[in-house]
C-alpha cells in the first residue's frame, strides 16, 4: 500500500450545524489559511495559471456564493439558485480600471450565465493551495478518490453519517473498513469518504477536509489509519478493547483505555484525599469520568 501523504492533524464533523456564511466570513477563512499555509490533502501543482478553460469544474456549496460575484446587469443574480449548480471556469482576465493592479478575476459559467470573481490576487499568488470559496474543485476531489478508493483502512473516529441523508449515526472506531468512494462534501468540508465495514458489510461515510484549511480532526490522518490499532495495544484485553471500539465504558477501565474510547476531556480536575488520588475528566454537554488512582469508578456520558 502505498503511504497516505503527511498532513496536519487537528471536532466539528457535518453539515447540520454549519451557520449562514457572509463575505467577510469568506475573506476571514482565506486570510486564516493564506497565514497558517498547510499542505493540501493532494500534492499537485494545480495553480489558477495552470487551469484549461473548459475543463475545471466546481460545484457550488451555498447559495450566498452569490456575494462573492460582480453583480451581473444581465440577470439578478439574487434570484438564481447556485447550489449544487456545476460552474465551468472559462479563464480570467486581470487589472482593475479603477485600482490600476493585475489583480485576477475568475470567469465561470453554469450554461447559463457568466459569473465574475474578483479575487483581489496577482495570478502569481493563486498557488496549489489555493481555494475558490464556497466552490469544490471536482478535480481535486477526483484524486483524492482516485487515491483512497478500495484501499483497506482503519477508522479512527465513531462519528459517522448515513450515506443516504448525511445524518451523524453512532459507529465504531478502530475497524478495518474499505474505502468504495470520494465525493464533493460541504461547504466546510469538501470531501465525503463513503467506506463499507468488513465485519459486517455496513456502509457509511465521513466528512473531511482537503487540507488546505485547519479543521481539527477532519484531516485525513485523524481520520483513518494505514495500520491496525489493536496491535498498538495489545495489553488490554478483548471485552474491553470491544468497548473501546464503540465508544463505550465499564468500571474499572483505566485512564488510557478510556481516553481511547471517549477521547480527551475538555478539562481535568484532580482531588487528593485519604481514599486516593481522585480525578474528574469533564466532557461538553455535561458528561464525566471519576477516577480514584487512576482506575474509572464512576461516569456519565
Amino acid at each position: 500500500m502505498l503511504p497516505l501523504p503527511t498532513i496536519l492533524n487537528g471536532c466539528f464533523t457535518g453539515v447540520e450545524s454549519t451557520p449562514p456564511v457572509t463575505s467577510g466570513d469568506v475573506q476571514q477563512a482565506l486570510s486564516r489559511a493564506e497565514r497558517t499555509a498547510p499542505k493540501p490533502l493532494v500534492a499537485s501543482h494545480d495553480s489558477v495559471a495552470s487551469w484549461t478553460p473548459r475543463d475545471k469544474q466546481f460545484i457550488v456549496t451555498d447559495n450566498q456564493a452569490r456575494l462573492l460575484f460582480n453583480r451581473p446587469t444581465t440577470f439578478d443574480i439574487d434570484t438564481v439558485a447556485l447550489e449544487g449548480r456545476t460552474m465551468t471556469y472559462i479563464g480570467y482576465t486581470t487589472g482593475d480600471a479603477l485600482m490600476g493592479n493585475n489583480a485576477v478575476t475568475l470567469r465561470f459559467t453554469d450554461g447559463m450565465h457568466e459569473y465574475n470573481y474578483p479575487t483581489g490576487k496577482t495570478l502569481d499568488a493563486l498557488g496549489p493551495t489555493y481555494r475558490v470559496p464556497l466552490l469544490i474543485d471536482l478535480d481535486m476531489v477526483k484524486a483524492v478518490d482516485t487515491m483512497l478508493r478500495g484501499k483497506r483502512l482503519w477508522v479512527m473516529t465513531p462519528i459517522w453519517y448515513d450515506t443516504t441523508n448525511g445524518q451523524m449515526a453512532r459507529g465504531r472506531q478502530y475497524i478495518p473498513v474499505t474505502i468504495t468512494a470520494v465525493k464533493p462534501g460541504n461547504k466546510v468540508l469538501p470531501l465525503r469518504v463513503l467506506f463499507t465495514v468488513e465485519d459486517n458489510g455496513a456502509k457509511a461515510m465521513l466528512w473531511m477536509s482537503d487540507g488546505t484549511m485547519i479543521m481539527p480532526g477532519r484531516d485525513l490522518r485523524s481520520l483513518f489509519s494505514e495500520s491496525d490499532p489493536r496491535q498498538s495495544h495489545r495489553e488490554i484485553n478483548d471485552a474491553i478493547w470491544t468497548l473501546i471500539t464503540r465508544g463505550e465504558l465499564a468500571e474499572g477501565m483505566t485512564k488510557g483505555e478510556c481516553r481511547l474510547s471517549r477521547g480527551a476531556p475538555a478539562r481535568v480536575v484532580t482531588v487528593p484525599d485519604r481514599g486516593g488520588l481522585h480525578e474528574r475528566w469533564l466532557y461538553e454537554g455535561g458528561s464525566y469520568l471519576n477516577f480514584v488512582d487512576g482506575r474509572l469508578v464512576e461516569f456519565r456520558l
